[in-house]
């Protein structure tokens, strides 16, 4: 009988779902399986991104619902917490600190290369602000920051 192959350790990959709406059959094609399918090749970490949910108008309770579904639907697909590492956000402190951290030090320019940054500068210069960019940047939409973590994968830091 051959033994499981362990992944590299040095192959990490990180995913993160954010509970906005129900998962679909599109979820489950286009994300999910290849998660599956990743944890034995790769150290894995996957996550509820329910503080990132937060983030646009919501309702609290829908969103505690939608964030136990959706952990027991990654189960249920065959996630495996022995070969990868289930999280969720908002009970990892440190993301928190993370987050803060980040923002305070990411440039302009490296956010603007984030396609939902373009998104939120575009929006704001709709509703009439002139300075959007930085405006995202500072308040993000409704006030609440835009996170810089994509920003700073991006430009590989």
């Amino acid at each position: 009988m051959t033994q499981p192959t362990r992944p590299s350790p040095t192959d990490r990959r990180l995913s993160l779902l954010t509970p906005s709406a129900r998962l679909t059959l599109g979820n489950y094609l286009g994300a999910v399986r290849q998660m599956v399918t990743a944890q034995d090749e790769a150290t894995c970490f996957y996550g509820i991104s329910d503080l990132h949910a937060m983030t646009t108008p919501h309702d609290p309770t829908k969103l505690r619902v939608l964030t136990r579904e959706f952990q027991t639907l990654l189960l249920a697909c065959g996630l495996d917490p022995e070969r990868a590492t289930l999280f969720q956000q908002s009970r990892v402190p440190t993301h928190t600190a993370l987050a803060h951290l980040l923002e305070c030090t990411a440039y302009t320019g490296e956010l603007g290369r984030m396609i939902q940054f373009k998104g939120e500068a575009e929006s704001g210069r709709r509703r009439g602000h002139r300075d959007t960019r930085l405006a995202v940047h500072l308040s993000g939409p409704d006030g609440r920051g835009h996170p810089a973590l994509p920003a700073f994968a991006r430009a590989g830091r």
